[in-house]
């Protein structure tokens, strides 16, 4: 297959998938997308959908889809004003801190593609097992930092 057969048949598959996505969009307003690169990268996952609702999408990196989806689901139901970068609270029984995403399209590709580059995204950042962030000198974990925290 040619790049050019090949690049459309990858352009074909994810104007498919937004197709469907866009569907979600019009039921609930709103839908997690989910992404990883391979085996051993850092999974992640971002709403799609808050952008129509005057607030940023959220971003979450370093956990299991599951578990990612349940937090952003509960801060979903936070008023606005919480998810504000610099706050910290507990979300579906787990803290984190809101961390305003310094560039977010490079990773919120379907966010991007119905809203344009101009998206607002905040990171919902949480500690590790014994209680440090990723900008703590003892933090160890694997969850790449989009932003910078607010202190």
């Amino acid at each position: 297959m040619s790049w050019l057969d090949d690049h459309h048949h990858h352009h074909h598959i994810f104007t498919g998938y937004l197709t469907e996505v866009e569907k979600r969009l019009a039921d609930r307003g709103w839908f997690i997308q989910s992404s990883t690169t391979g085996p051993d990268s850092v999974p992640w996952a971002y709403t799609v959908g808050l952008t129509l609702q005057h607030r940023p999408e959220l971003l979450i990196t370093g956990l299991a889809f599951r578990r990612a989806a349940d937090i952003l689901v509960g801060a979903l139901q936070l008023p606005v004003t919480l998810t504000a970068p610099g706050l910290r609270m507990i979300v579906a029984g787990q803290w984190v801190e809101t961390v305003a995403v310094l560039a977010p399209t490079p990773r919120l590709f379907v966010a991007e593609a119905f809203f344009g580059p101009s998206i607002d995204a905040v990171q919902l950042v949480h500690p590790n097992l014994d209680g440090s962030w990723p900008w703590e000198p003892r933090y160890s974990g694997r969850q790449p930092l989009l932003g910078l925290p607010a202190h």
